[in-house]
């Protein structure tokens, strides 16, 4: 089947995949050619593609012998006809460049963000926030999965 994942900047992943794990918001989706039709909410977290053309392997730095390319993404919609998978993303990543403990000084700095907006913040602002705050949780899962860390 066809899956393409595009955000706002860039257009992250297109080609063929046997299948796509998307979190969405009524949990973890798994899509596979001649999937029913479908159209949910994606929520920050890991999308798995798995996918057999080594040469898309090589454009995401994994082996031969691992299945899945994983990227980190966060919120906005995912769409299924049944032959395709279009996944629309505010942000990706495939790999993530920071070291984990900077990944962690980020989330702790969100976290506090957080708490001042709630007593202070617009609804806007404490939903960018919490989901800024999902995306690095997003990051920092993606890193330790891998590094082999989790």
């Amino acid at each position: 089947m066809f899956v393409k994942i595009t955000s706002a900047d860039w257009e992250i992943f297109k080609g063929e995949a046997k299948k796509v794990t998307v979190p969405t918001e009524s949990g973890q989706i798994t899509v596979l050619p001649n999937h029913q039709p479908l159209v949910s909410v994606v929520v920050p977290g890991i999308v798995k593609v798995g996918v057999e053309d080594q040469e898309l392997k090589k454009k995401f730095w994994i082996s031969e012998q691992e299945e899945d390319i994983l990227l980190s993404v966060s919120k906005w919609v995912l769409y299924v006809d049944g032959e395709n998978v279009y996944i629309l993303t505010s942000a990706a990543s495939v790999d993530v460049k920071q070291k984990l403990e900077v990944l962690e000084k980020m989330r702790q700095d969100l976290e506090e963000e957080l708490r001042k907006l709630k007593s202070k913040g617009s609804v806007e602002e404490i939903e960018k926030a919490l989901i800024n705050l999902q995306k690095i949780n997003a990051d920092i899962k993606l890193y330790k999965l891998k590094h082999g860390k989790y």
